[in-house]
């Protein structure tokens, strides 16, 4: 039985983003690698939802779901993390959505949030 050899060779590594190739790995095991990986980066994302009119055939609660799902860019120093004790720094983001379709359905995408702070953003 041959076995071959796993390759493991950083591109880049900085503060923001490491590049890796990986020769040989098995996918599950290279999933569980970025899954940890992803796992300890901290990611700003819409927690608490308040719907104050839904005329759609969608119900509060998918709605919630799908903004949930949204990724947010956001400064990573700007905002506490759930571990810091920092009270000078805000702890959330305020984001809104307000659309309406009168005469006929529309799409409502990302680009329809508008947050308070112009550095948070949908991607």
């Amino acid at each position: 039985m041959s076995r071959r050899r796993i390759g493991v060779n950083v591109i880049e590594a900085n503060e923001e983003r490491i590049h890796i190739i990986y020769d040989n790995v098995p996918v599950v095991i290279a999933n569980s690698i970025r899954r940890a990986a992803i796992a300890d980066v901290p990611t700003l994302a819409i927690e608490k939802v308040f719907i104050f009119r839904n005329d759609s055939y969608m119900n509060d609660n998918m709605i919630a779901h799908r903004l949930g799902l949204i990724p947010l860019k956001t400064p990573i120093n700007k905002y506490r993390l759930p571990e810091e004790e920092d009270e000078r720094k805000p702890e959330y983001a305020s984001l809104s959505l307000k659309i309406e379709a009168r005469d006929k359905p529309i799409t409502v995408l990302s680009k329809h949030i508008r947050s308070e702070d112009p550095e948070v953003k949908p991607i």
